[in-house]
């Protein structure tokens, strides 16, 4: 397979080594981690067929780990919050019944 290649800063780089190299904002919703999982099969597929660079795509499928341990991190702490909060509702009934 022949990679195309373009200059960018005096280097010699793969033209457009993934698709979200657009201009402007691209937003992809990765605020659940069946999202990020899609995500991750999506760069895992595009590396297999060659769509883009599989270095590009190990750096994206590290990014994305990394976006859902810390949206399991949140959801574990919003967790821990509400049950802490049901807590301490419960232990003030317990206190005005006694």
């Amino acid at each position: 397979m022949t990679k195309k290649l373009e200059m960018l800063e005096g280097e010699w780089l793969p033209a457009n080594p993934t698709p979200y190299q657009k201009k402007g904002k691209v937003s992809i919703g990765l605020k659940k981690i069946e999202d990020v999982r899609l995500e991750m099969s999506r760069v895992y597929r595009e590396c297999r067929n060659g769509t883009i660079d599989p270095s590009v795509g190990t750096k994206l499928t590290f990014m994305l780990a990394q976006i859902g341990r810390l949206i399991e991190a949140a959801d574990l702490e919003r967790r821990v919050e509400q049950l802490e909060n049901a807590d301490e509702i419960a232990t003030e009934k317990a206190h005005r019944k006694s």
